[in-house]
C-alpha cells in the first residue's frame, strides 16, 4: 500500500469510530430520558397512593400499593 492509501484507511477508520461514538452517545441520552421518566412517574404514583392510604384508618389495598411503589422507587433510585 502507498502512503496515501494508508492515510485513507486511517481516515475511514477514524470517521467510522467517531460515527459509532456519536450513536452510542445518542443511545445513552435516550436511556437517561426513559429512566428519568420512569423514576418521576414512580415518585408521583407513590405520592398519590400514600396520600390515599393516609386518609383511611384501615390497612387496605392503597396502603400496600403505596408501600410497593415506594419500595420500587427506592430500589430504582439507589441502583
Amino acid at each position: 500500500m502507498t502512503a496515501r492509501a494508508d492515510a485513507t484507511v486511517q481516515e475511514i477508520a477514524y470517521s467510522e469510530a467517531v460515527r459509532e461514538l456519536s450513536e452510542q452517545h445518542g443511545a445513552i441520552d435516550s436511556l437517561r430520558t426513559r429512566a428519568g421518566l420512569l423514576l418521576s412517574s414512580a415518585a408521583v404514583t407513590t405520592s398519590f397512593l400514600a396520600a390515599q392510604a393516609l386518609q383511611g384508618d384501615k390497612s387496605n389495598a392503597f396502603v400496600w400499593l403505596a408501600l410497593l411503589y415506594g419500595e420500587l422507587h427506592l430500589r430504582l433510585t439507589s441502583a
